[in-house]
């Protein structure tokens, strides 16, 4: 009988796991969220202002209106020099 309840308890963790009940979008912002956070301090935080981005009503709309599309030339030739000058 102990088998056959853990067999039953493995199923249904395992639907649970299958069937989460959260948001994509959620789970996303919640992300933005830390990554902003973790960012805020640093050069390209500071420069595109996280902590203002941070305390908008809706911090997806905001950061997409402050953060232009960049390419990875973009990127290296404005932002990787200092992190190579370390």
């Amino acid at each position: 009988m102990a088998i056959l309840g853990s067999i039953i308890k493995g199923i249904i963790d395992l639907k649970d796991s299958l069937f989460s009940e959260s948001s994509p979008i959620k789970d996303q912002q919640k992300v933005l969220i830390q990554l902003l956070e973790t960012a805020k301090d640093r050069s390209f935080g500071k420069y595109y202002d996280f902590s203002q981005i941070l305390e908008s009503d809706d911090i997806i709309v905001s950061f997409a209106n402050a953060i232009l599309c960049h390419d990875y030339n973009a990127i290296k030739g404005r932002w990787s020099s200092r992190v190579l000058d370390f």
